[in-house]
């Protein structure tokens, strides 16, 4: 059950500071942590916990957890989020590395990574292209530095990138997976924008999860305590131009384009996967009095088809 100060938590949107929000998800008391391992069965049991509220923005197609709590998040270096040891990401970030090199004559230049994690694509980046780097990460390990030949051409500094590293100058400065977990995300990237200063040659290269992905095909795995920030691409593309970006280019070819309006779009999709969801409890409810005792054994559950409308939505 939500508290009645996660309830009554006036809604504004940190991207646009409009109020036109409708909650569409609530998820009361969940882990604030999802890449921790727990030494025993009762500190597992006793973590830290946090309300979801997922609001829309209807003027900018924002969606955020209204109920987040900055104050609970404690990134250290127990926290593992790695997936390198997956031969599958390990050749996802290999093409992506070889991709970013090559569309940016990424050969002996200096790079940024803001949350670096353990450093790995960091050191991909280097080594392919014989660059230089440096990457901010509190949960950054020390004992972990993979070495290599790259290791004297790279620092990693453990502490959130911020503009106090104003001084850091890059080439290109990457993020990846890491601006779905900032509460602001417009100010941040205003930070990031005043240290690259008069570098209009720097290239910012951002890499989140796709909210469309995640309600369209209910990849609810992206749906954690820690995700404070959702983004699609037309949300993403107004976070950079209204924080001072003039230009921003997907690095992959474009998904298949709507007549929509992508905001319209997003709205659809959230009316039909709660429409679908209700009708999906109605037969379950219904279903589960069919199989009372006396009832008929042959009785079973079935997802409802959606209706024209829906359908029709859901195509779009």
């Amino acid at each position: 059950m939500m508290s009645n100060e996660d309830t009554s938590q006036q809604s504004i949107c940190p991207v646009c500071n409009t109020t036109d929000i409708a909650v569409f998800v609530k998820v009361a008391q969940v882990p604030v942590h999802c890449c921790l391992f727990w030494p025993t069965r009762e500190e597992a049991i006793q973590v830290p916990r946090g309300n979801i509220r997922l609001g829309f923005c209807r003027d900018c197609g924002h969606i955020f957890n209204l109920a987040f709590k900055p104050e609970l998040m404690k990134y250290t270096q127990a926290y593992e989020n790695s997936l390198h040891f997956s031969p599958r990401f390990q050749s996802y970030v290999g093409s992506l590395a070889a991709r970013l090199i090559d569309r940016y004559d990424l050969r002996g230049k200096d790079i940024i990574e803001i949350g670096c994690g353990k450093g790995d694509f960091l050191r991909l980046l280097c080594a392919l292209g014989a660059n230089r780097g440096v990457g901010f990460d509190p949960s950054y390990a020390p004992e972990q530095n993979g070495g290599g030949t790259t290791a004297e051409r790279i620092t990693f500094i453990q502490d959130f990138y911020s503009k106090r590293h104003a001084d850091y100058k890059a080439d290109l400065i990457c993020c990846r997976q890491v601006l779905e977990h900032i509460q602001f995300p417009g100010d941040f990237l205003n930070g990031v924008r005043h240290s690259i200063g008069n570098r209009p040659t720097t290239v910012v290269f951002f890499e989140v999860p796709n909210v469309l992905f995640t309600l369209r095909d209910l990849g609810i795995w992206e749906l954690i305590y820690e995700h404070c920030s959702y983004f699609s691409r037309s949300s993403l593309s107004y976070l950079f131009t209204s924080s001072v970006f003039k230009k921003v280019t997907p690095l992959a070819p474009p998904p298949q384009t709507t007549t929509r309006c992508p905001a319209c779009a997003i709205r659809s999709r959230l009316h039909c996967q709660a429409s679908t969801l209700r009708r999906y409890l109605s037969a379950k409810v219904a279903t589960s009095e069919t199989n009372s005792p006396g009832s008929s054994p042959g009785s079973r559950l079935e997802f409802p088809k959606p209706s024209p409308r829906e359908a029709s939505m859901q195509r779009n």
